[in-house]
């Protein structure tokens, strides 16, 4: 079963491939959408493995983002492939 997240961020809901797509079309970097999908997506999740499992990526890559400055523009690549991922899924 897939499910679907919303989360209200300013006002209106975001569909859980929000932050996939700003990563996608340059509005936030890879690193701070990957973040995000941590923080406002992934911590929300938590206690649903099922649910929460296409997101894990990104709190590994953004947290090695965060601990490795020479592999910051590998990590912002295979950010941005798995944002690709995420969406491709989603339609």
């Amino acid at each position: 079963m897939r499910h679907r997240y919303t989360k209200q961020i300013s006002g209106r809901p975001r569909s859980r491939s929000y932050y996939a797509e700003q990563i996608i079309s340059g509005a936030v970097t890879p690193y701070e959408g990957a973040r995000r999908i941590w923080w406002d997506v992934a911590n929300e999740l938590w206690n649903d493995r099922d649910a929460v499992q296409p997101y894990l990526i990104f709190i590994g890559l953004a947290s090695e983002w965060e601990d490795y400055e020479p592999g910051r523009p590998d990590y912002e690549q295979q950010i941005r492939d798995e944002a690709q991922k995420l969406l491709n899924r989603d339609t």
